[in-house]
């Protein structure tokens, strides 16, 4: 056997090793190149979910923010319209004042049975829409949602925004003096709202999106119809811009913002994995 023969063969022998690392390197790069592709298109998928959340929160926020503001207007269109006419004695302007009251009331309480129907109703929308944008982006992830709660928008209860009297003027006849127009300012009639049950309560809509990863080249073992391991994304977008009660008006301009998962406060009750960012 001669030198170059013996030195052919170790060369063969090093090359096929080469070969295999360089194979073994390549396939991890491939995995590695096709696992932080699939899960930026997740982030993205987990983004587009948390926007599409957040803003039908919004709108249901607005919703309930005009109409705050239509139960104030109300009122004081009453009022002016109290102010428009003069009764002919006190008696027929303080029953007139009293009916009006009571039905404003009573319209008063019938406007937040709905406005309490849309905080509901935003919540369910809210995530009906966030699956459906979910489904179209990546039908094979995974959805789910960590709202502030699951069949509500926010936390909100009742207040009163702000009080009106309902005054009226009225004709009477004074001895020696003759008929003269007198007001009174009637009774304090409160103009109820809903609002957040604390100004530091945060709306926000945070989920998560998860699907198994196939490496092609690498299945260590793992059967066919299995991912070698599943990803997860998180992503956080909240209603912001506007106020439901703020001095004597509502701002209805809430617009959805996505943030920071772990900037929400309180933050969400989620598990800290990796791929989840505080």
């Amino acid at each position: 056997m001669t030198t170059n023969t013996l030195r052919s063969g170790r060369i063969t022998v090093m090359f096929a090793f080469l070969m295999v690392a360089l194979s073994v390197f390549l396939g991890l790069t491939l995995n590695l190149s096709q696992l932080l592709q699939t899960r930026t298109h997740l982030q993205v998928c987990a983004d587009a979910a948390a926007f599409s959340g957040a803003v039908q929160q919004a709108r249901g926020l607005n919703r309930i923010a005009r109409m705050n503001n239509q139960a104030a207007d109300v009122l004081e269109t009453l009022r002016l319209a109290l102010h428009c006419y003069v009764f002919p004695n006190y008696d027929a302007g303080n029953r007139t004042a009293t009916q009006v009251e009571w039905t404003y009331k009573t319209y008063n309480y019938i406007n937040l049975a709905r406005q309490m129907a849309v905080n509901v109703s935003a919540m369910d929308e809210a995530l009906q829409t966030a699956k459906v944008v979910t489904e179209r982006n990546d039908p094979a992830a995974v959805l789910t949602t960590y709202p502030t709660s699951h069949h509500r928008v926010g936390r909100l209860t009742y207040a009163t925004g702000l009080s009106l009297r309902l005054g009226f003027f009225f004709k009477q006849t004074i001895p020696f003096i003759g008929e003269v127009i007198l007001y009174n300012p009637g009774r304090p009639v409160p103009v109820k709202i809903l609002r957040k049950e604390s100004s530091s309560d945060t709306i926000y809509f945070c989920n998560q999106v998860k699907r198994p990863f196939y490496a092609w080249l690498f299945q260590w073992g793992t059967g066919e119809s299995q991912g070698v391991s599943n990803l997860r994304t998180y992503a956080t977008a909240k209603p912001c811009g506007g106020t439901l009660w703020e001095g004597k008006r509502a701002e209805p301009q809430y617009e959805a913002k996505l943030v920071q998962t772990g900037s929400v406060n309180p933050r969400p009750e989620i598990p800290d994995i990796w791929g989840f960012e505080w």
